[in-house]
């Protein structure tokens, strides 16, 4: 999968669009609580993982010694 820089990986063109038609039916559908559940849950469970890579990244990867992980 190639980035585009747009939100949307090459390849899965309709990710998000498919993600926000979800979104809305489950605004429209679902209890307030189910609504919640998911959407908040993707949203901090996605922002987690980002969170956690780059500190693997910068552990495993970039070395103290360049300044990243010091002061």
């Amino acid at each position: 999968m190639v980035w585009q820089g747009t939100g949307q990986l090459a390849g899965r063109p309709y990710a998000d669009l498919c993600n926000a038609c979800f979104s809305a039916y489950s605004a429209w559908r679902f209890s307030r609580e189910a609504w919640a559940l998911y959407n908040g849950g993707l949203v901090y469970g996605l922002i987690g993982a980002l969170i956690a890579v780059e500190w693997l990244w910068r552990v495993l990867v970039l070395k103290p010694s360049t300044g990243a992980l010091s002061k």
